[in-house]
């Protein structure tokens, strides 16, 4: 089960939208009870329901694939040639720019790339239209700052909730006064967190006070935990 954190939910305006390591847009698609995501920046897949079954075709996920994949199609180059050029220290912009290719070209290649699957995740009914367009508006930043990064893009940070510092769609549910089930409805039509407590009667000021009480016991078992030290067994 996906999960939100504290961050997400207060500096983030209590959006569906999550940030990933690499500024990754994500938004609520509608597959089975839980809302995957459809990314606009370059290094990332749409979501699990929108790639091709990966086992069928004998592909590992790795962290930068779909960015040397897509560069490489503009560039001429194979996906490993791509890798190992960032890998050096250069940029996209620097690969491109060896190869007669200007930064803005690079870029609207991107641009074509990104809005290819934010159209198709709306046609499969995946996306709702007004989170493609936000996505539109915020995809030409994201990738401008994609290109021009030197080195490889960063793995995605993924979060462990085994240390209770995340919420929990139950306890969503909970702050906001309604069921699991029509929780995964509402974000799966694209409402955020604030949009449901709005429809409730309830402000984000108190929203967010609901999400900070249902945060404060295991924020508390979090500050006050005491690391663990090994003592090392003295030599005979």
């Amino acid at each position: 089960m996906k999960q939100w954190t504290k961050h997400n939910l207060v500096a983030g305006s209590i959006a569906l939208s999550l940030l990933l390591g690499g500024g990754v847009l994500s938004a609520v698609a509608a597959e089975k009870t839980e809302p995957s995501s459809v990314s606009a920046n370059p290094a990332e897949p749409m979501s699990k329901a929108a790639e091709p079954d990966k086992a069928n075709r004998g592909e590992k996920k790795v962290p930068g694939h779909y960015l040397f994949q897509n560069a490489g199609e503009i560039l001429g180059m194979k996906p490993e040639e791509v890798k190992a050029g960032l890998a050096s220290g250069k940029s996209l912009v620097d690969l491109a720019e060896a190869k007669g290719i200007s930064k803005e070209t690079l870029i609207a290649h991107f641009i074509a790339k990104a809005d290819a699957r934010i159209d198709e995740a709306v046609q499969a009914g995946r996306l709702t239209a007004e989170k493609a367009a936000e996505l539109k508006q915020k995809r030409g930043e994201r990738i401008r700052q994609a290109v021009e990064h030197k080195g490889l893009p960063e793995p995605p940070r993924k979060h462990h909730g085994k240390r209770g510092t995340f919420l929990s769609h139950e306890q969503l549910a909970k702050a906001l006064g309604i069921s699991k089930a029509d929780l995964t409805k509402d974000l799966k039509a694209g409402k955020s967190l604030a949009d449901i407590a709005k429809a409730k009667g309830m402000s984000e000021e108190q929203l967010i006070g609901k999400l900070k009480e249902e945060l404060t016991p295991a924020l508390k078992k979090l500050v006050e935990r005491k690391p663990h030290i090994r003592e090392e067994k003295k030599a005979k």
